[in-house]
């Protein structure tokens, strides 16, 4: 059995209602979504990573990228052929 999810305590101690989530923004280039554990030493990499221009999303896209450049060669074809075509 699950332990129920805490209820939002608003200031005077009455419960509230959690305000509706944001809509994401839908980037056409990147159609699809995953969403996945890491590690602790993962974690701190990635936030090492967002210390700088890039957001956790962008991290994960471009190891994600590197990763398939150099293992999926199918992978790599379509890039380099993307790349040569100017849709990248």
């Amino acid at each position: 059995m699950q332990a129920a999810e805490p209820h939002a305590v608003s200031g005077n101690g009455q419960a509230g209602v959690k305000p509706p989530r944001k809509r994401r923004v839908e980037d056409s280039r990147f159609p699809y979504r995953m969403d996945f554990g890491i590690t602790v030493e993962m974690n701190a990499a990635v936030r090492r990573m967002m210390r700088g221009p890039f957001k956790a999303s962008q991290v994960g896209q471009l190891i994600l990228h590197d990763y398939f450049m150099r293992s999926d060669p199918l992978y790599a074809a379509a890039m380099n052929e993307e790349s040569h075509h100017g849709t990248r």
